[in-house]
């Protein structure tokens, strides 16, 4: 698990920057085994998909996100949501 979390870290530091690519690569990484549903994880790479300009891809994980994980909440996810219905 301490591995997981030194890549969230990573990954985040990625997303500040704007290196969404590297970020991306990361949370997609991070999503597997016990950890693929994990909502703060499929957060992080919706934001990076919506980095990249992905942004079906952007709602894809955030319908995924929502399905999987239905009493997490986020206001950062469902701005990024309502923005990638917009574009």
């Amino acid at each position: 698990a301490d591995t997981i979390s030194n890549k969230m870290k990573l990954a985040e530091e990625f997303l500040e920057r704007g290196q969404f690519a590297e970020a991306k690569s990361l949370y997609e990484n991070c999503l597997r085994g016990v950890h693929a549903t994990d909502p703060l994880l499929m957060a992080g790479l919706a934001k990076a998909e919506f980095g990249l300009g992905e942004f079906a891809k952007t709602k894809a994980v955030l319908d995924q996100l929502i399905e999987t994980n239905p009493d997490f909440k986020n206001e950062d996810c469902h701005l990024l949501y309502a923005r990638s219905l917009d574009i």
